[in-house]
């Protein structure tokens, strides 16, 4: 439980630092991209923390071309 808790102390303090200056420069789309990327980092991260199986991405990008490939396999031979 310590594990997860130092992880999202690290990342309340990575977003108290970052947060105002982009608040302050109006930058909302660098904000919103920040946002999302830590909260998957985070995510991904406490998964580890707790031995949660968390999939390869290679594995989707796998199975989302491979039909593709058979099929261009197919037609050029």
């Amino acid at each position: 439980m310590w594990p997860v808790i130092g992880l999202i102390a690290g990342a309340a303090i990575v977003s108290v630092l970052e947060v105002p200056a982009m608040v302050r420069g109006r930058m909302k789309k660098d904000l919103a991209v920040f946002a999302c990327l830590l909260a998957a980092a985070l995510t991904i991260s406490i998964f580890y923390t707790l031995h949660v199986a968390v999939p390869n991405p290679t594995q989707l990008i796998t199975r989302l071309f491979m039909p593709i490939s058979k099929w261009l396999e197919q037609l050029l031979s």
